[in-house]
């Protein structure tokens, strides 16, 4: 595909906030971590899910690095770090390398996808997205920027009726990130409210199921059980699982406004995810009034 303007806008967008998530990193990594300022750049990002991926990349799914365990996490990043490792760079350099070039990859898609929508509005979109708090995990060896490099461009390939293109994003995506089953569901209702459908494109949309078996089966195969995911994700240490939406908004209410709810640097960001919730539905029934 050609490299357009809004493009190069994005690419520019991208550029000066990863020099910007750099300076910052430099900076603070004295401060947060006393006496680790002399670690090599890599090594200041080994922490939180970044230990897991990485124990996934050398032993797979054995052990609980953290106390939680490995099957909590998708082996899509986790095999990039692999065969890095075995070229001899270390896993979490490869992490940033590949959050480093997928994050421009999803920015490009972002902003296409914006100017599809309302010419115009790709750098706004790119920026917006760029300068929210949590881009900083686009910057980390974290899977959200693989995630985005995925499908964004898989959902402009299913614009485009290139289903094939489209499946295959989504069943690389669907390895990386759990996200991916929405996106194959919305992928899906593009294909089914596309006029010119036809019957052959909906294999390639079914496609991302292989994968998703794969990792079920090499989790089986490490635990025993077929819901190792889920049991990881419902363990202690993170206490999730699924919910009706109307309880998870009165935990989130007594969350944002019970004082003594939760500690005090957590108030805030409740109550923004309260109105992030609200701005959410509210616009989607705005573009299901507008079809």
């Amino acid at each position: 595909m050609r490299v357009g303007p809004a493009d190069l806008d994005a690419l520019r967008l991208w550029l000066g906030w990863r020099v910007g998530v750099a300076v910052l990193a430099a900076a603070t990594a004295g401060i947060v971590r006393a006496g680790e300022s002399g670690l090599d750049w890599p090594d200041r990002w080994y922490r939180w899910d970044v230990v897991h991926f990485v124990g996934i990349a050398q032993d797979g799914y054995v052990g609980e690095p953290t106390g939680v365990p490995n099957e909590a996490f998708l082996p899509g990043l986790p095999l990039l770090m692999r065969a890095g490792s075995v070229l001899g760079v270390s896993e979490v350099a490869v992490g940033l390398a590949v959050s480093l070039v997928a994050s421009a990859v999803a920015a490009v898609a972002l902003g296409r996808l914006a100017e599809r929508a309302v010419p115009g509005t790709g750098g706004w979109t790119v920026a917006a997205w760029l300068l929210a708090p949590t881009a900083v995990f686009l910057a980390a060896p974290y899977t959200e920027a693989l995630f985005l490099a995925l499908a964004l461009p898989a959902w402009l390939a299913a614009q485009d009726r290139r289903w094939w293109a489209a499946g295959v994003l989504a069943a690389l995506a669907i390895t990386v990130r759990v996200s991916a089953v929405f996106l194959v569901a919305a992928l899906l209702v593009q294909w089914v409210t596309d006029r010119h459908r036809r019957w052959a494109d909906l294999t390639w949309l079914l496609l991302p199921a292989l994968p998703l078996a794969a990792v079920l089966l090499a989790q089986h195969a490490a635990t025993g059980s077929w819901t190792a995911w889920w049991d990881a994700q419902s363990s202690q240490e993170w206490n999730r699982y699924l919910t009706p939406p109307w309880e998870a908004a009165a935990h989130t209410w007594e969350a944002a406004f019970s004082p003594g709810r939760v500690e005090a640097l957590f108030v805030w960001p409740f109550r923004l995810e309260l109105v992030a919730v609200a701005a959410g539905v509210a616009v989607t029934i705005w573009c299901l009034l507008r079809r």
